[in-house]
């Protein structure tokens, strides 16, 4: 990582960003030369930490990590934490490091840093993923109940579209918390909706 680039992420999650690091970040510069001494300044103020060291486990190894009560494997690349000022969300769970953070979260500015000292697998990523996302999405006054749905939003400063896709040969169902102006068929819907399969709606707010 260059110095300019850390500026500019250090910026952005001053900023209200949110950013997630893995283990193995920003050790080098852009001519892939070391950072002596210590961990870039900028990125021990965004993710809370210092990383010490790794330890790099052989191939069919693996290490777990406790995350919300749950044990989930991790494997080629541990990290070791010092200096650890933020959230911790996972500890290791066994080896030397057992019990150090091995996932952290930590509050910069307006936004957040999320630290992954560990190389995991899917199992926990969805679940890791899914506290974030949850956070960002912002509130709809339309619910889907199937991934077959789709709910994306268009806007500018003055309005709001949403652009409700069926991407299923089945029928499906929507809910509207408020009254919507259907655009396609110039109607005012609320309640629950039913989408033919393949079918496409686009609502704007009623005002």
């Amino acid at each position: 990582m260059s110095k300019s680039y850390l500026e500019k992420i250090d910026n952005y999650v001053k900023n209200g960003g949110k950013i997630v690091g893995t283990y193995i970040s920003g050790v080098v510069d852009e001519n892939d030369l070391a950072y002596m001494n210590e961990w870039p300044k900028e990125l021990q103020e965004i993710y809370g930490l210092e990383p010490l060291e790794t330890d790099v486990l052989y191939p069919g190894q693996s290490n777990l990590i406790n995350f919300k009560g749950k044990e989930y494997p991790v494997y080629d690349y541990c990290e070791t934490l010092i200096n650890c000022t933020g959230k911790v969300l996972a500890t290791y769970t066994t080896d030397f490091y057992q019990n150090i953070p091995a996932v952290v979260e930590h509050s910069h500015g307006a936004g957040k840093g999320y630290y992954l000292a560990c190389r995991t697998d899917y199992s926990f990523l969805g679940k890791f993923y899914e506290k974030i996302a949850s956070e960002l999405v912002p509130e709809i006054p339309i619910t889907k109940f199937n991934g077959r749905v789709s709910i994306q939003i268009r806007e500018n400063k003055s309005e709001k579209n949403w652009f409700v896709q069926n991407f299923s040969d089945k029928e499906g169902k929507i809910e509207l918390s408020c009254e919507l102006v259907n655009l396609l068929e110039d109607v005012k819907d609320k309640g629950t909706i039913s989408l033919k399969p393949f079918e496409s709606k686009v609502y704007k707010l009623y005002r």
